[in-house]
C-alpha cells in the first residue's frame, strides 16, 4: 500500500473556459509534486485524448514515466455539475442536457477494457456551492454518488466545502478534493492522498471506493485568480480555437463537390 497525491479536478484548454493545453497542465502537476491528475474538462474528452496522442497518458490506465493521468469529465446535468472519474467522453454541453441517472449509465459503459475493470466513480462536484451548479444536498442523498468533492479550491463560500464534508460523513461516502484548476498555475492547489495497492487508474478508483482518502486543502490566491481571469477575458484562447475549427469547417465545405 502506498499513498499517492492526486488532483481530481483539472480543466485544460479543451474546456470552453480552460486556458492552458493538457500537456502544460500535466507538467504543472508534476512540478507541483503530484503523482497523478484527473483531466475533467467540461463535457469534453478532447484534452484526455490529446495526452494519449502525445504518449503522456496510457489508455490502459497505467502511469507514464511515473505519472498517472486519470480519464474524466465534468458533466453538466439537469441537477448540476457531476465529475466522472475513470472514464472520458463527451456529454451535452448545457445544463439540462442529461440527467444524473443517464450520466451514470453512460459512464459505466465507457472505457472498460474488460469485465474485471472497475466502473468509474460518479462524484458530486462542489455539491453545496449552488452558485457554481452544485447539485445540493437533496440530490446527493438520492442520486447514488460514489464520493463527494468535499474541498474545491475555487469555492469562494468556504462554508460550502465544510458542509460538503459534513454531508459526506453523514452518508458514509468517501471525500475527495481538487483544485478545479483552469490554468496551470492553480494545479494541485488542493489535492487528495489516496492509499492504493496498485498505482493504476483501477487502483486509484479502488482506493477511493474503500475510503482510503485524505484531502489536503488549499485555496486559490486572489492574485492567481485575478491572473487567470485576466488571461481568460483578454486572450480568450477557446474563442481562437473555435474560430480555427469554424474556418477549417468552412474550407472543407467550400472544397466539397456540389450536389447534383
Amino acid at each position: 500500500m502506498r499513498g499517492v497525491e492526486i488532483d481530481f479536478h483539472v480543466h485544460s484548454r479543451a474546456s470552453p473556459d480552460g486556458l492552458d493545453t493538457p500537456e502544460r497542465m500535466l507538467w504543472a502537476a508534476r512540478d507541483a509534486g503530484l503523482d497523478a491528475i484527473a483531466i475533467t474538462d467540461h463535457d469534453r474528452s478532447a484534452g484526455y485524448r490529446r495526452l494519449i496522442e502525445l504518449g503522456l497518458a496510457d489508455p490502459a490506465g497505467l502511469p507514464v514515466d511515473g505519472f498517472l493521468v486519470i480519464p474524466g469529465v465534468e458533466a453538466s446535468t439537469t441537477a448540476g455539475h457531476v465529475l466522472v472519474i475513470g472514464a472520458s467522453f463527451d456529454t451535452p454541453a448545457r445544463r439540462g442536457g442529461i440527467s444524473v441517472e443517464q450520466l451514470a449509465r453512460r459512464a459505466r459503459s465507457f472505457n472498460r477494457a474488460a469485465d474485471a475493470d472497475p466502473p468509474p466513480l460518479l462524484v458530486a462536484a462542489h455539491p453545496m456551492d449552488r452558485t457554481r451548479a452544485g447539485v445540493g444536498e437533496e440530490v446527493v442523498r438520492v442520486a447514488g454518488f460514489d464520493a463527494l468533492e468535499v474541498f474545491n479550491s475555487k469555492t469562494l463560500d468556504r462554508s460550502a466545502n465544510a458542509r460538503a464534508g459534513v454531508l459526506a460523513r453523514a452518508l458514509g461516502l468517501p471525500g475527495i478534493g481538487g483544485s478545479d484548476a483552469h490554468c496551470a498555475a492553480a494545479v494541485g492547489r488542493a489535492r487528495t492522498v489516496v492509499e492504493v495497492e496498485a498505482f493504476t487508474v483501477a487502483g486509484v478508483l479502488a482506493g477511493v471506493r474503500a475510503d482510503r482518502t485524505r484531502v489536503i486543502e488549499g485555496l486559490h490566491t486572489h492574485a492567481e485568480m485575478a491572473a487567470c481571469i485576466a488571461r481568460g477575458w483578454l486572450m480568450r484562447p477557446w474563442i481562437a480555437d473555435w474560430l480555427g475549427r469554424a474556418a477549417a469547417s468552412l474550407v472543407g465545405e467550400s472544397s466539397a463537390e456540389p450536389a447534383t
